[in-house]
Formats: C-alpha cells, sequence, structure tokens
C-alpha cells in the first residue's frame, strides 16, 4: 500500500516540482553563459582601446551582470519556492478537503504520513541535488 500511495503522491506533486527544477537548471544555465561573457569582457576593456568600442564592452558587460544577477534570482526564488510548494502541498493534502478524503483511504495513518514524507523528501533530495550540480557547473564556467 505504500508504494501505490507514494506513486500517486510523486505523481501529484510532480506537476510543480519538475518546472522548479528545470527553473533552476535555466538559471545555472543562464549564469554559466553570463559569467564568461563578463569576464572576457573585463580582459578585452584593459587593454588601451582606441578604436570607440568603450561603448560596445561597457553595454556587454552591463548586460552580462544582468544576466548574472537574473540567473542568481532564478536560482534562490526557484530553490525558496520548491521548499514552500513542498511544505504547502503536505499541508493541502493532509488538512484541507482532500486531506479528508486522504484519510479515508483504508490504510494505516503512519503509511499515508510516511508516503507523503517520502515523496517530499525525494523532491527536496532531487532540489539539493540539482542544486550542487549547477553550482558545480557554474564553479567550472
Amino acid at each position: 500500500m505504500l508504494l501505490k500511495l507514494f506513486k500517486y503522491d510523486f505523481r501529484n506533486t510532480r506537476r510543480y516540482c519538475l518546472p522548479l527544477l528545470i527553473a533552476l537548471a535555466a538559471g545555472t544555465l543562464i549564469a554559466c553563459i553570463t559569467i564568461p561573457t563578463f569576464l572576457t569582457t573585463i580582459e578585452l576593456g584593459i587593454g588601451p582601446v582606441s578604436d570607440g568600442s568603450e561603448k560596445v564592452l561597457s553595454a556587454v558587460m552591463v548586460l552580462s551582470i544582468l544576466g548574472f544577477l537574473a540567473a542568481c534570482f532564478i536560482i534562490i526564488v526557484s530553490v525558496s519556492l520548491f521548499q514552500i510548494m513542498v511544505c504547502v502541498e503536505f499541508y493541502r493534502s493532509l488538512v484541507t478537503d482532500e486531506g479528508y478524503l486522504t484519510m479515508v483511504i483504508p490504510a494505516k495513518t503512519s503509511v499515508i504520513l510516511g508516503s507523503k514524507v517520502i515523496a517530499s523528501s525525494v523532491w527536496i533530495i532531487s532540489s539539493t541535488l540539482v542544486l550542487i550540480l549547477s553550482l558545480g557547473v557554474g564553479s567550472i564556467a
């Protein structure tokens, strides 16, 4: 019974956890693109420039800084929202009207709670792994 309940809890949480993981990966991709661009722009801007490309370099630098800040914002918001959504889903599936229907299932309360905790733990661990991988990829770039 635990596996059946876990399967349905996992399906239920997948609809909002998967897009947040994709947003986290997209934020990492944006950060990996903007950091090397910023560093290259700094290297090009150090020497004497006489052909009037200072404006182009400064525009690229500003855009890369804004892209990096947007990527950081996306990463922070997606991780925070992920944790909040797991807690809200846990509350919604146990306390609201859906919770009433959940408790009508012919299973022990410990099995119902166990399936919800396991599903939430799987998503939190996957979020943590994606965050660690994104920090690793960001440090390589």
